[in-house]
């Protein structure tokens, strides 16, 4: 998947929605009745990160530096950061963004 793929997946999803979170533009939430569950940076020096909140086990199993890292500003919660979405498994992705989609559901 690519990151147009990506977000027509994320958008796609009942009631999901855009936020821009810079006045650039380089930066914007995937929300679900105002809660996150993804981020997009399309700012350099790497373009197109994806993060987006993860179970406790994928948290500590898919990082794989420099193209999956651990978020640590929110060490209450499990978020990662995919560099480089067209190099990630896709089918697995799409797991990860219906997870973290129903968990900002709940919320």
């Amino acid at each position: 998947m690519n990151y147009i793929d990506v977000m027509k997946f994320c958008l796609a999803l009942p009631k999901a929605e855009r936020k821009l979170l810079t006045p650039s533009g380089t930066a914007f939430a995937l929300t679900v009745d105002s809660n996150t569950f993804g981020y997009f940076q399309t700012g350099a020096p790497i373009q197109w990160q994806f993060t987006l909140r993860v179970t406790p086990q994928h948290y500590v199993e898919l990082p794989d530096p420099p193209r999956v890292r651990q978020v640590k500003e929110q060490p209450d919660e499990h978020w990662l950061t995919i560099e480089r979405v067209e190099n990630f498994d896709g089918e697995l992705l799409k797991q990860l963004i219906t997870w973290s989609y129903q968990q900002a559901q709940t919320l």
